[in-house]
């Protein structure tokens, strides 16, 4: 019992130490591809998804067409996002609000699980920066969005503020996949970015919230820093898994020790104490034989030392078990990378943490171990 108490404790704070350790190293996406992510360094730290109305780039068309002319940049595009009041025809008292997140165009680029293929390449209403270009009012909508607007591929789709003339949106295709929150599914619409800018009061200055850059080289990071003055580069984990302040991964990590501490001891404490207990005349015996107490304290020690290694052995294993599991469900459910990292250092630490609990569990068990009265228990 008590080593399964240690194990479970050891295994737990390694998962969620793993998940500390993946939140802070800002991991790439899986695969040999490097994305990065380039943000106003005064930007929220809150989800992507809901990061709008922050702080924004400006010529970020051009900005992205000088980036993708370098040879290791497979593309780069700017992201706008911003939540809309939407409606479908007939359905102005029906209103949704929903995240509308503006591209530029290409098959490979893929946003919030929608992909940009269905849309026309590039960006045609930009038109050079004189925003008079084609309106194509094409949208590729999430299953939640469609949902929660009724709507179907050809399903008009029209802005309740912003919108002038014929500046609405239709339905182009549906994604298979939703962007998912502890509170469920996100409804997302993936456009033009010049399109979201006429709808939003964008256009002046050019403005993104982001730019994500795809590229194979890791070399071009330092060149993607120098973009913007005050901005931050960060490898691109999932648009909903924008990078925490580094506050919250410590916080996760010393609260998963804490824990994994306070259980550990109280359940080696609780089990082995019963069992001294229930051993006293073993203990009172050897006591009669002439082995003093500091011997016998360094049987119990020893004993609480090995049970505890042993328990955090078998929580290495559950641990690391744990957190292959966590990334598995996190890449099916809620992330395209993983979460967690099972770094090699985590095996001296669950070790180190379990000897810990061995320490501090011994007082205890060395004062029950103290208290136990020889003549007594020969007596009995």
């Amino acid at each position: 019992m008590s080593v399964s108490g240690v194990a479970i404790a050891i295994a737990l704070m390694l998962i969620v130490t793993g998940v500390a350790l993946g939140l802070s190293s800002q991991t790439t996406v899986g695969g040999d591809s490097v994305d990065y992510w380039i943000t106003p360094e005064a930007g929220s730290t809150s989800t992507m998804v809901v990061s709008t109305e922050g702080p924004q780039f400006g010529a970020v068309h051009a900005t992205t067409e000088r980036l993708t002319r370098n040879e290791e940049v497979a593309y780069a595009t700017p992201v706008l996002m911003h939540a809309m009041e939407m409606h479908t025809p007939g359905g102005e008292d029906e209103s949704k609000y929903i995240i509308v997140i503006g591209v530029v165009a290409q098959s490979d680029v893929e946003v919030a699980g929608l992909s940009a293929g269905p849309l026309t390449p590039g960006d045609p209403y930009y038109a050079n920066g004189s925003y008079n270009g084609t309106w194509t009012e094409e949208a590729v909508v999430s299953p939640a969005a469609a949902e929660l607007l009724g709507a179907t591929n050809g399903t008009s789709l029209i802005p309740t503020r912003g919108a002038q003339g014929n500046q609405t949106l239709t339905v182009s295709s549906i994604g298979s996949e939703d962007v998912s929150t502890g509170m469920g599914q996100l409804p997302v619409i993936l456009v033009h970015l010049s399109e979201i800018q006429q709808l939003t009061g964008a256009t002046d200055g050019d403005q993104a919230d982001q730019i994500l850059v795809d590229t194979n080289s890791r070399n071009v990071k330092s060149e993607l820093a120098d973009v913007y003055p005050r901005s931050t580069v960060m490898a691109r984990s999932g648009l909903t898994a924008k990078s925490m302040s580094s506050g919250l991964p410590l916080a996760m990590s010393v609260a998963a020790l804490c824990v994994a501490v306070i259980v550990g001891t109280l359940f080696v404490g609780t089990t082995m104490g019963l069992e001294i207990t229930a051993d006293q005349q073993q203990y009172a015996l050897l006591g009669a034989l002439g082995l003093p107490w500091r011997s016998r304290a360094v049987v119990v020690l020893v004993q609480a030392l090995t049970v505890t290694i042993v328990g955090g052995i078998f929580g290495l294993g559950l641990g690391y078990l744990g957190i292959e599991v966590t990334n598995h469900l996190a890449q099916e459910y809620i992330a395209p990378t993983a979460i967690a990292v099972a770094h090699p250092m985590l095996g001296v630490y669950g070790v180190g943490v379990a000897i810990l609990i061995g320490l501090l569990a011994a007082p205890y068990l060395l004062w029950l171990t103290k208290r136990t009265s020889i003549l007594d228990q020969l007596n009995t």
